[in-house]
C-alpha cells in the first residue's frame, strides 16, 4: 500500500515536471516570436493638411514597416529600428531599448534552462539542489523576473515616446503626418507577458512540487523506520 502510494507520488510529479518542460518550451517560441515579429508598436498615422491621407506604423525590436498614403495610392516603406534609433536620438530612449532586448534573451536563456532541468528530473533525482526544485525554481523565477523588466521597460518606453509620436523626422517634417495618441502596444509585446505569466505559474507548480518531494521522502523514510527488524539482544543462559 505504502509502495504504491509513493509510485503514484512520483507519476504525479513526472507529469507535472512534463507540464512544465511543455509549457517552458512555449514561453521560448513566444520570447523568441516577439524578437522576430514587427508589432511591439501599433499606429495609425494622420495628416492633418490632408483628410483623406492615411497611414499605419508598426515595428518591433529590430525591423518594422510604415504604410503612408498620400491621397495617390498606399506607399511600403521598410524601417530599421536600430537604424532610426542611432540616427534619431530622440525616437526612443536607448537604454531602454538595450534593456528590453537583453532582458528578453535572458529570459529565453533560463527558459532553455529550466525546461531542460525539467526533463532531466524526469529521468532521475539529481543530488545537487541547483539541478533539482531549488534550481527549478530559480530559474523560472529568473525567467519570470526578464520578462517583467522586459515588460515594464517597454511601458515605461511607451508613455514618455511611443505615445506622443512613431513617426520618423521624414515623415513628420516632409510628409506632415502625425501620430500623437494613436499608438499601442501590439501582439509582439502581449507575447512576452505571456510568457512571464507562464514562468510565474511554472515556478508555483515547481514550489508545490517541492513541497510534495519532502514530504513524501519523510513519508518513505518513516515506512522504512516502522518495518525494520527489531534488533533485541539475545541473552543466553
Amino acid at each position: 500500500m505504502a509502495t504504491r502510494l509513493l509510485n503514484t507520488m512520483k507519476a504525479t510529479q513526472n507529469v507535472l515536471l512534463f507540464l512544465t518542460f511543455l509549457t517552458s518550451c512555449l514561453a521560448i517560441a513566444l520570447l523568441a516570436a516577439s524578437l522576430g515579429t514587427e508589432s511591439w508598436i501599433v499606429s495609425d498615422a494622420q495628416r492633418p493638411s490632408n483628410p483623406k491621407a492615411q497611414g499605419t506604423i508598426n515595428f518591433g525590436l529590430f525591423h518594422g514597416t510604415r504604410r503612408l498614403n498620400h491621397g495617390f495610392g498606399e506607399r511600403i516603406y521598410p524601417m530599421n529600428v536600430f537604424q532610426v534609433q542611432y540616427r534619431e536620438q530622440n525616437f526612443m530612449i536607448r537604454e531602454l531599448y538595450v534593456t528590453t532586448i537583453v532582458c528578453v534573451g535572458v529570459a529565453i536563456l533560463f527558459g532553455l534552462i529550466s525546461g531542460s532541468l525539467a526533463l532531466y528530473n524526469i529521468s532521475t533525482i539529481p543530488s545537487e539542489a541547483v539541478c533539482h526544485y531549488p534550481g527549478l525554481v530559480a530559474f523560472n523565477v529568473i525567467g519570470f523576473l526578464s520578462s517583467l523588466v522586459a515588460i515594464i521597460t517597454w511601458i515605461i518606453q511607451y508613455f514618455i515616446k511611443f505615445r506622443g509620436n512613431v513617426l520618423i523626422r521624414e515623415d513628420q517634417l516632409n510628409g506632415g503626418w502625425k501620430s500623437e495618441g494613436l499608438a499601442s502596444v501590439g501582439y509582439s509585446f502581449w507575447m512576452v507577458f505571456v510568457a512571464s505569466v507562464i514562468f510565474f505559474l511554472n515556478s508555483v507548480i515547481v514550489l508545490i512540487l517541492q513541497k510534495r518531494f519532502t514530504r513524501g521522502r519523510r513519508t518513505k523514510n518513516h515506512i522504512i523506520d516502522n518495518t525494520k527488524p527489531t534488533n533485541g539482544n539475545l541473552m543466553l543462559y
